[in-house]
């Protein structure tokens, strides 16, 4: 966290909803890329967490996004599918007749995506775009009954 720290020219605590402060940050936004297995997902959450309590601010300023990457490719013949969350696959898995005639892939991490699928995606970026956007008050409460070591949180939310 401290290296992003660094190479965004964040501040600790610092209120970035003026246009200076913003300003004086070294990226307009951040553009975060992880795998798309349970572990990607929870480093985001900790990511977004440390934004809402240190940068609150940057989080209502849409300034995080994520990319993301199918986590299955499906190809047959000319056809391709992809599917960027298991659950979505297995809808289409458990519909889909003679699956073997499919190849599907599993992509465990980004390491092991082709140098071909990485410059698609790229050519094809805001495919693989998902802007971050707050809403309302709710959003704060979600992220901190999501992280909160308070058990009566659950309570509180419930």
């Amino acid at each position: 966290m401290n290296n992003l720290v660094k190479a965004l020219g964040l501040e600790y605590g610092k209120d970035y909803s003026t246009i200076d402060n913003l300003k004086s940050l070294r990226y307009g936004k951040l553009l975060i890329m992880m795998d798309q297995d349970h572990d990607g997902i929870h480093i985001i959450g900790l990511i977004l967490n440390a934004f809402h309590v240190y940068w609150p601010s940057l989080i209502k300023l849409h300034f995080l996004e994520l990319f993301i990457t199918p986590i299955v490719t499906v190809r047959r013949d000319n056809s391709i599918l992809e599917y960027y969350s298991l659950p979505e696959y297995h809808v289409w898995k458990y519909a889909t007749k003679n699956i073997q005639s499919y190849k599907i892939k599993y992509n465990k991490g980004l390491g092991g995506v082709a140098e071909n699928d990485i410059k698609k995606y790229f050519s094809n970026i805001n495919d693989h775009r998902i802007k971050l956007c707050y809403m309302d008050n709710n959003d704060d409460d979600a992220i901190e009954m999501a992280f909160s070591k308070k058990k009566g949180m659950i309570e509180k939310f419930g």
